[in-house]
């Protein structure tokens, strides 16, 4: 058989301070599945974001570049497409990918609103409108 791949599941959450989770120093948080996950695999100590603002932060995780060169540096529209997005080399390296609940990586807006995967194979995403999920 080949190597050995590790399962990537990455969990983001909004507006959530460092102290608010468990397995974190200082904390007085209970989480224990959260704390769990973290003894099992990575725990960001470490990690800044390259904006406060969501939607922006987001973008810059989705393409690897801060805020002044994906081109979002507020709530405006995000790019149908970056020239690079992280969830492409997963996809060619045959892993499953799959996006869930509230991504903020843009929608379309017309007649039905629907939301730009960025190339996701799975997804379930929330509007941030109350307007429901839309899946695949």
């Amino acid at each position: 058989g080949g190597a050995i791949r590790p399962n990537i599941v990455f969990l983001m959450t909004d507006q959530q301070r460092q102290d608010s989770i468990g397995a974190y120093p200082n904390s007085v948080a209970q989480t224990p599945n959260i704390d769990s996950i973290a003894k099992d695999g990575i725990l960001f100590t470490n990690a800044w974001t390259s904006t406060p603002s969501c939607t922006p932060a987001r973008a810059a995780i989705l393409t690897g570049r801060d805020p002044w060169h994906h081109g979002m540096l507020g709530y405006g529209a995000i790019a149908q497409q970056y020239p690079y997005e992280l969830i492409h080399p997963l996809n060619d390296a045959d892993y499953i990918t799959a996006s869930i609940g509230k991504n903020h990586f843009g929608y379309s807006s017309g007649v039905k609103w629907s939301p730009i995967t960025h190339g996701y194979q799975h997804y379930a995403l929330y509007d941030g409108l109350g307007s429901g999920m839309w899946t695949n």
